[in-house]
């Protein structure tokens, strides 16, 4: 995935050099901040790792959501197409290796439901948001 400013991919030591500066106003900002305040409610000043693990996106939780779920539905559904590819005449399984397959499957999406609470399921072939 290739980082941009407007339309031009910044480089490695454009990036690198963005990091750089954002983290010396960080650093900057949080002692302007920490001044005249007592020791016990001074700001930690994170490392630069940690600082630039910290920084946010610039996109919302809702669109972060919708952009990392359909990277992942779209590689859930094409597994789970790899699976029913098993049930052809070239692969031999008991009946209680598929009883197992879909019991777990099964668990797993009850799973998912109740993380996010029930949800109506869709009646749709194709995943999309």
């Amino acid at each position: 995935m290739t980082e941009t400013i407007g339309r031009k991919p910044l480089t490695e030591t454009e990036k690198k050099q963005r990091d750089d500066e954002g983290y010396k106003n960080y650093q900057k900002n949080i002692s302007t901040r920490n001044q005249g305040l007592s020791t016990e409610d001074k700001i930690k000043i994170l490392s630069k790792t940690e600082w630039i693990k910290s920084k946010p996106s610039g996109e919302s939780p809702s669109d972060k959501f919708t952009r990392i779920a359909k990277v992942r539905m779209t590689k859930t559904i094409k597994s789970m197409d790899r699976l029913i590819n098993l049930s052809s005449g070239q692969y031999k399984a008991t009946p209680e290796q598929v009883k197992k397959m879909v019991e777990t499957l099964t668990d797993k999406v009850k799973t998912l439901e109740n993380a996010f609470g029930k949800v109506k399921v869709s009646e749709k072939q194709e995943f999309n948001f």
